[in-house]
């Protein structure tokens, strides 16, 4: 086995051993060997599951922290714990830790199968943690995001400022043309 392949093996071993120790239906969404099994008290999924879909009948997420998962774990009412190991993970663990929704996170590298159990034991008792991971899913499911970000960039689009800003030329790499800038209407672009 590859480097990679032992580390998501042994990954995955402490996912089935801290699911082991809790003792609940759980469900670990991995690139497993093979496809979707039931093995114990775990439903181990591949491949694509619709997050939205499938969160909304979690008690808890335990997940890497994404942009993504973390907004549709938050969307879905569900408290969470961050399993972080780079990126944008650790500043999205700490905004689900602040909103409130998430008991804490821990460094992959410092994983184990005990203080995984422990964390999502306290995170399920902890009912206070469950009722603002639901009032932030009101919240978020009474806004209309994406209306609201196209009217914000149509909003910036048309300012005078933008419409003859100066831009460097994408195609030409700096050895071509040095600092060489053009203007051009972005609104013509568009």
């Amino acid at each position: 086995m590859e480097e990679h392949e032992n580390d998501l093996q042994t990954f995955q071993n402490i996912l089935m051993n801290a699911a082991l120790l809790i003792r609940r239906k759980v469900i670990i969404h991995s690139n497993w060997e093979y496809g979707n099994v039931i093995e114990d008290n775990v439903y181990k999924l591949k491949g694509f599951i619709s997050y939205p879909v499938i969160l909304k009948k979690c008690a808890l997420v335990v997940h890497h922290g994404g942009i993504g998962t973390s907004h549709n774990t938050a969307e879905a009412g569900c408290p969470s714990i961050v399993i972080k190991y780079g990126h944008d993970q650790h500043f999205n663990a700490k905004v689900l830790f602040d909103a409130g929704i998430s008991n804490g996170s821990i460094d992959r590298k410092d994983l184990n199968a005990e203080e995984l159990a422990r964390l999502i034991n306290n995170a399920l008792k902890n009912k206070q943690m469950k009722q603002k991971a639901e009032e932030l899913a009101l919240l978020l499911q009474s806004e209309s995001g994406v209306e609201t970000a196209v009217a914000i960039i149509e909003q910036k689009i048309n300012h005078p400022e933008f419409k003859t800003m100066k831009v460097k030329n994408p195609v030409l790499r700096a050895n071509d043309v040095s600092e060489e800038t053009y203007s051009h209407k972005v609104s013509e672009k568009i």
